[in-house]
């Protein structure tokens, strides 16, 4: 009597088929789920492997209890920003729930000056009072998410310190949610994942083609004069934080109905909030926004827009990771040819958001003013 084939699990099938597909194939779908690229197809397949246990998890909680929850924070010290979003199984998009920046020093420091040292005192009560309002005051989602804190300029100081204090908090706090499942007595069932800001940006802005469309702009402007100048990175990383702000807004508007452009949902209470800076400007502060007292931190955008955009961005690799593990798990996770046919059909025909867009919307993003003949052009490229 042969056997009955072994049932494979959700992540046992995409190994099996991701074993099968090319680095190429690997690659798109890494891209896609939010997975770090290797170097060659084992490390590729690996890291692919790696990120869809994360979000199966995601998705075990979306499909046993109705509703999937996932908190995406951004450990700045002055402007700490954090996003919520619940995905409820029997909606087509996710719901953003929560939104919030914060001045930790002014929050939980007795003084509420807005001073802190690097003092283990200080980091200390900051790391604490804040791991207890994600755990004992603010609901508790399924997964944290922390952005891991990039090394950048040490040309002064002051930024020196600042960028030791962000990394100071993103480690406190990952150290602390994890240790209070170790050493508590308690039943908190979250997930915490320490996720690349790297891999959030080149999802809703590819760098590659972010640089190709400055050089089209500088190309179609040269007579003019008006072209920006652009530099090693500088422009690049300069443009990307306004097209992730103007993004956040242009997703906001898409949320009330305004732009076609949807990808969340809003509760009605964030559908009030937003609204009101909406109608009130075209280019409203996404500060103004969260509507929220002191102990906000300054008046900046790119902090709520990155937290916003992280939150974002592994809702939608959640999507691609239960469209892509429907095809796999197929005659129950066993090999079939046609599977493997389908498998790599849908990773090629996978893109970023960003190449998702239009040649117009990604110029309107990075605030790029077209000449009457690069517009022509680029009407001719969407045409054809």
């Amino acid at each position: 009597m042969p056997k009955t084939p072994k049932t494979r699990s959700a992540i046992e099938a995409l190994d099996l088929y991701c074993r099968k597909a090319n680095g190429r194939t690997l690659k798109t779908l890494g891209v896609c789920i939010g997975a770090n690229l290797g170097h060659n197809k084992t490390e590729a397949r690996e890291r692919i492997v790696h990120q869809a246990k994360y979000l199966e998890i995601l998705s075990s909680c979306k499909s046993n209890n109705g509703v999937t929850t996932l908190t995406a924070i951004d450990t700045g010290v002055s402007n700490f920003a954090y996003s919520t979003f619940k995905w409820y199984k029997k909606d087509e998009l996710p719901t953003l729930v929560d939104w919030n920046k914060i001045d930790l020093r002014q929050k939980f420091l007795p003084s509420g000056d807005g001073k802190m040292s690097i003092d283990p005192r200080d980091t200390f009560l900051v790391g604490h009072k804040l791991t207890e309002m994600f755990t004992a005051i603010l609901p508790i989602p399924d997964m944290f998410t922390i952005e891991r804190q990039r090394i950048r300029s040490q040309s002064s100081k002051t930024v020196l310190e600042t960028v030791f204090m962000s990394n100071i908090m993103e480690q406190i706090l990952y150290s602390n949610l994890k240790n209070k499942q170790i050493y508590y007595e308690t039943n908190l069932k979250y997930v915490v994942n320490s996720s690349s800001p790297q891999r959030m940006v080149q999802y809703w802005c590819a760098l590659r083609s972010l640089k190709s469309l400055l050089q089209e702009y500088k190309d179609s402007n040269s007579t003019s004069g008006g072209a920006p100048p652009i530099e090693s990175g500088n422009q690049c990383n300069k443009t990307t934080k306004v097209i992730r702000i103007n993004l956040v807004r242009k997703l906001l508007r898409g949320s009330l109905g305004l732009d076609d452009y949807k990808k969340c949902l809003l509760t009605p209470d964030w559908k009030t909030k937003i609204a009101r800076q909406v109608q009130a400007k075209k280019k409203f502060k996404l500060f103004d926004c969260i509507e929220t007292g002191p102990a906000t931190g300054t008046r900046k955008d790119d902090d709520l827009a990155d937290s916003f955009l992280h939150g974002l961005a592994w809702m939608q690799w959640l999507k691609t990771y239960e469209e892509i593990t429907e095809i796999t798990s197929a005659n129950g996770g066993s090999f079939h040819q046609s599977v493997l046919s389908s498998f790599n059909k849908y990773c090629m025909e996978l893109k970023t958001e960003w190449l998702n867009m239009s040649h117009a919307t990604r110029s309107e993003l990075a605030e790029l003013q077209l000449n009457e003949a690069s517009q022509e052009k680029m009407k001719r490229a969407i045409l054809s």
